[in-house]
């Protein structure tokens, strides 16, 4: 007796590794579909700057030409662009090598909802470096261009390019009606030309990412009056800048707020919003930033969890006194219903003070 399609797709759902989806879809042709679909669901592919039998790109390539129905399996697609460790003389810019492949690529999957463009970590002189936008190769832009502006894209992640202004890098994206999560990090612009107050950028963004550390900062070009960040409602800033992060907070109704603090955070009751349920910090001083997010939250802000990491200072007074200090100030903020503090190493233990509990992580 043949299992229902729907039974044999929620078995797979809960395989995980991919040896086993592998062998399920040698199994029965039930089994094939739902697996494959499991299996290419999510790819990853490198391009290196210079010919390499190694480039998962050019491999990848191979595999849709010789079996085109496994490309509307691909929903979600992540290229990361090697660099070598040394410069060698006249290496080509980046991707070049594969350019073609990856554009033929692009062409195949026809149905992505996500895509991740991302320069590896490498550095170059103490500096991350950055691949520019307008030296890629115009079958490879046109290639995701088309991409980014289709209305079946959900979400986009660009790392490490040198792009020219703000308003270029808005425009790959002004026509991508569904397009509900962004993330931004480490992008140089060469020119500082904004996104035109006369034309409206309205996607319809759910979660935003953005990192300004070691690059040109995108905070203040978001800040647009036609850009509409309001339906925004998962933000995560890593920037220095405490006023952009003010404004970032304000101009959106996030839900759920992470940071990375470099110095003492500063808030004010309008930091928290009206929506505020989650806040997940990090910081090199955990007291620091958990005592100011307790002085400064309304006792009507409807924060649930505060999630922190970083480092405590052991011979801290504060940190000998941290129980208490969360006892006492809890019952002022109502709605709170988890803290939950966590450092290397970690040891968890659970307070209670008769109405709810608190989750604290902290070292021995």
């Amino acid at each position: 007796m043949e299992l229902p399609q729907e039974l044999v797709d929620a078995i797979l759902y809960h395989i995980g590794d991919l040896s086993s989806l592998k062998s399920c879809s040698l199994v029965a042709t039930t089994f094939a579909y739902s697996a494959r679909r499991q299996i290419f669901e999510k790819i990853e592919i490198s391009a290196f700057p210079l010919p390499s039998s190694n480039s998962t790109g050019r491999k990848f390539y191979e595999l849709l030409s010789s079996s085109p129905h496994i490309a509307p399996l691909v929903k979600d697609l992540r290229i990361v662009l090697i660099q070598p460790n040394k410069l060698v003389e006249n290496t080509p810019p980046s991707h070049e090598a594969d350019s073609r492949e990856l554009s033929l690529v692009l062409c195949y999957l026809i149905n992505l909802t996500r895509i991740s463009l991302l320069q590896n970590g490498s550095k170059l002189g103490g500096k991350f470096r950055s691949t520019k936008w307008d030296s890629m190769e115009d079958d490879l832009k046109t290639a995701l261009v088309r991409v980014f502006s289709s209305s079946r894209l959900e979400a986009v992640h660009l790392r490490g390019f040198s792009i020219e202004s703000p308003r270029q890098l808005l425009s790959l994206f002004s026509q991508a009606v569904s397009l509900k999560e962004m993330a931004l990090s480490r992008l140089y612009f060469t020119q500082y030309e904004p996104w035109p107050e006369s034309q409206p950028w309205r996607p319809q963004l759910r979660t935003l990412l953005v990192n300004d550390n070691y690059s040109s900062a995108c905070c203040p070009y978001l800040m647009n009056p036609q850009i509409c960040l309001e339906h925004v409602s998962t933000l995560t800033l890593v920037t220095t800048s405490v006023e952009l992060r003010h404004k970032m907070i304000q101009a959106t109704g996030v839900e759920s707020l992470h940071l990375t603090v470099y110095d003492r955070i500063e808030c004010t009751p309008d930091t928290f919003g009206a929506n505020l349920r989650f806040i997940h910090s990090w910081s090199g001083e955990i007291l620091d930033i958990l005592g100011t997010i307790f002085e400064t939250c309304p006792p009507n802000s409807p924060l649930e969890h505060i999630l922190i990491d970083g480092r405590i200072d052991l011979q801290s007074r504060n940190y000998r006194n941290i129980n208490a200090t969360i006892e006492a100030t809890v019952d002022r903020l109502c709605a709170l219903r988890t803290i939950e503090i966590r450092t290397i190493p970690e040891h968890a233990i659970l307070l209670h003070n008769g109405r709810r509990w608190f989750k604290l992580r902290y070292p021995r």
